[in-house]
């Protein structure tokens, strides 16, 4: 079984002043030793790195670019990494016109895309209403609180 790490999960597990750090510690743990395969994307490394170097006055982490690699470096050290292909934006596009996706949510869509693609079961995220419109990609939403 293979799990998708939702950008607000990494966010989450990036920054250990973050108050919901311990619970997203808790609910990796918790998935792995279930002997689940934790993954990334691409498209979460970039939403991390605008997170992780924007200014804290814009709601970012106000952190370097070094010490945001360093970051980058940990998590893909101790997660596996989802390629970018050509199908996966072909499955991206389908997901955004079937459902009529606009805005923000299109980031979204390239998560349930990847996963779709790279035959990942589920995601474990904290915003479970953004993705419910992909349960039809055949996805399992796990919330960090309901492990």
């Amino acid at each position: 079984m293979r799990c998708l790490l939702d950008t607000n999960i990494l966010v989450r597990l990036a920054l250990n002043s973050d108050p919901q750090h311990p619970l997203v510690q808790d609910a990796i743990r918790k998935l792995r030793e279930n002997q689940i395969d934790l993954c990334i994307t691409p498209q979460s490394l970039r939403e991390l790195w605008h997170v992780l170097t924007r200014i804290s006055s814009a709601n970012g982490a106000g952190l370097s670019t070094a010490t945001s690699r360093s970051v980058i470096d940990e998590l893909l050290k101790d997660f596996t990494l989802l390629d970018d292909t050509p199908i996966i934006f072909n499955e991206w596009l389908a997901l955004v016109s079937e459902n009529s996706i606009s805005g923000a949510g299109c980031h979204d869509a390239n998560h349930a895309a990847s996963a779709r693609v790279h035959g990942v079961d589920s995601v474990l995220t904290f915003d479970i209403s953004d993705f419910n419109r992909f349960k039809t990609a055949g996805l399992t939403l796990i919330h960090p609180g309901s492990l």
